[in-house]
């Protein structure tokens, strides 16, 4: 009975490692993130020993596992200047969701130094490294660009690793590396009985005796073998969640705390760079641990292989047969997996081009919509155009006609104005009254306010219907003509007219346009002058070059306050109500400035004076209306 449920118990093991790869196992999915939940993208990751899988931009891949995964499962990540943080198994979803780190003692160069296990230099051995070869010198040292430290990683032809050290000062990793031993099936019985027990003798006892006899060896053997490998896993998980959780305190003491000092920062970095170390070594131990398991399978299988012969030459073909299988298993997953690869291709394209036929067919139905629509809009537009082409006629006509009214009104309140005019300077000239006196002074001053906007305005009608006449103009002269036919005028002589202005400058414009632009300043700063300065002044200067020719009128009059600048050029708009102007003469000069092509900008600061500048581009084209 104890054969029975011996032979039961090792056949089922082995059958659930020997044989599990062949059952179906459904994909799991796997998402890499950092630590601001962002995919990790080209990072390679391999789970429970599988070959290296890389991530895609959205930082996942899938894969089929060899055999169903529980946790705890081994997780190794190759992703240049990040560690593994944490990383959760979800059994229900098939997903493992790995959160990663930057590893901020990554080193930018690996150096690896080969021991025998007499402790002698390896020199000029062939070193594996992920997938890439490298050789060691004369001292037993091999150096690796940019990789990261993965004991799993490193194969030496005919050696195991044995243990690893770390040289901090050198920052070295000293790998100690034991022949490898291929060991030979052991006969069952003759180790552990007290007399050498010979085949003949052997071949005496009863199955009865021989399986009591096989069972009794093993069994204490078994059960603290597997009570050995639980404690381990379970001491090897404990010793990396503290070893994880004290690289995180120290990183963030390091990121947070500002008042540590670069040695305190030091240390820190070497304790956190001795932790991460203690995780290598307990992933190789774990490793270990793995090996030793799976040695301790391999004895079973011998176990159950020599319960019915001693034969070695039975358990070799035996051996052999369990290759053959193996590898035909092997070559037989292969090719389903290359089928199912190029099924999936070729069902990946079929939906590829339906999917790209259907969206062709969608965006030539939308083309035809956007189509009709643009039909639609432009017919609507046309008819705005032309109903807009309508009004616009309609409003040149009513602007012709207020002109027109606006000429004829000021032109024939001209004349009762001068009549107004001439009453009032007869009425100051022969009136003794006082009272009546200063009537007629009130009067006066509102009829010559009225001519000066009557003035204004018809000035304005005429030069909107004025053609602009270029020609070539003597500049100095025509300020000289201009300051010259306001020396009869009261204040004249109160103010110093400075005119700079080169005989070089070449300026092509409308005369009479021109005259009146120039007329304007030079009224307005004899007219506006501060009386309580000593030196009045206004200067007038002219510049030139191949873009554009410039003018400039300066004076210390009373200013304009900033408030008032945006609004100087509106027409009817006057700083203060008491001013003796119309409000159109500056708009007059920017209309007219702006109909020879040029533009005007002013500059001024309350009681210390105002600098106005037209500028004319040599290339500008005039305004004609």
């Amino acid at each position: 009975m104890r054969k029975i449920v011996l032979i039961a118990f090792l056949i089922s093991l082995i059958g659930s490692i020997g044989y599990v790869y062949a059952l179906p196992v459904d994909s799991v999915k796997v998402v890499v993130i950092d630590e601001k939940d962002k995919p990790v993208s080209a990072a390679k990751v391999s789970i429970e020993g599988s070959r290296f899988f890389l991530t895609n931009k959205s930082g996942i891949f899938k894969f089929r596992p060899a055999k169903e995964l529980e946790m705890p499962i081994k997780v190794v990540l190759d992703k240049a200047g990040f560690v593994i943080d944490e990383f959760i198994f979800y059994e229900e979803d098939k997903e493992i969701e790995i959160r990663v780190k930057k590893n901020e003692y990554f080193l930018k160069e690996l150096v690896v130094k080969l021991l025998n296990d007499s402790g002698s230099v390896m020199a000029s051995h062939i070193l594996e490294y992920a997938g890439e070869e490298y050789h060691t010198d004369k001292k037993g040292i091999a150096r690796i660009p940019k990789k990261r430290f993965v004991p799993e990683d490193f194969i030496v032809d005919g050696y195991n690793l044995d243990k690893i050290n770390f040289a901090e000062k050198e920052q070295i990793y000293v790998l100690t590396l034991k022949p490898e031993v291929v060991e030979q099936p052991k006969t069952i019985l003759a180790d552990n009985t007290k007399d050498t027990m010979t085949i003949e003798t052997i071949m005496t006892l009863t199955q009865e005796q021989l399986d009591s006899l096989i069972f009794d060896q093993y069994k204490e053997e078994f059960e603290k073998i597997s009570a050995e490998i639980v404690e381990e896993r379970r001491r090897l998980v404990e010793s990396n969640t503290k070893i994880r959780d004290e690289i995180d305190h120290i990183t963030n003491k390091l990121r947070n705390e500002k008042n540590l000092t670069d040695e305190q920062r030091q240390e820190l970095q070497k304790y956190v760079g001795k932790l991460e170390r203690s995780l290598i070594e307990n992933s190789l131990a774990y490793n270990k641990a793995e090996e030793k398991t799976m040695s301790f399978i391999e004895r079973l299988k011998f176990i159950i292989m020599q319960k019915d012969s001693i034969n070695y030459i039975a358990i070799k073909k035996l051996q052999a047969a369990e290759r053959q299988r193996i590898q035909a298993e092997k070559k037989a997953k292969r090719t389903i997996i290359i089928s199912s690869i190029i099924a999936v291709a070729l069902l990946l394209l079929a939906v590829v081009f339906y999917s790209i036929a259907r969206k062709m067919r969608r965006q030539k139905r939308q083309l035809e919509i956007s189509n009709e629509e643009l039909g639609k809009i432009k017919d609507t537009l046309s008819e705005k155009l032309i109903e807009s082409d309508k009004q616009k006629a309609m409003i040149e006509e009513q602007n012709q006609q207020l002109d027109m009214f606006v000429y004829k009104a000021s032109h024939d309140i001209k004349g009762p104005l001068k009549s107004l005019l001439g009453l009032s300077k007869l009425g100051l000239t022969s009136v003794k009254d006082e009272n009546s006196l200063e009537l007629f002074t009130h009067i006066h001053k509102s009829i010559t306010k009225l001519d000066k906007l009557v003035s204004d305005l018809l000035f304005l009608s005429k030069a909107k219907k004025v053609e602009i006449n270029n020609s070539k103009i003597n500049v100095g002269g025509l300020v000289q003509e201009v300051v010259n036919s306001y020396k009869n005028i009261e204040g004249y002589g109160n103010v110093n007219i400075d005119i700079d202005i080169p005989d070089t400058i070449d300026f092509t414009s409308d005369y009479n346009l021109f005259y009146s632009v120039v007329q304007n300043f030079v009224e307005n700063a004899i007219k506006y002058a501060d009386n309580s300065k000593g030196d009045k002044y206004l200067k007038i200067s002219a510049s030139s070059d191949d873009e554009k020719t410039e003018f400039r009128f300066e004076d210390n009059g009373m200013g304009i306050e900033p408030e008032h600048l945006p609004k100087i050029f509106d027409m009817f708009y006057k700083i203060s109500e008491n001013s003796a102007g119309s409000g159109l003469g500056l708009y007059i000069v920017k209309y007219n400035v702006e109909r020879l092509g040029g533009i005007i900008k002013v500059e001024s600061e309350l009681n210390k004076g105002s600098v106005f500048v037209l500028e004319f581009k040599k290339t500008a084209e005039l305004v004609l209306n």
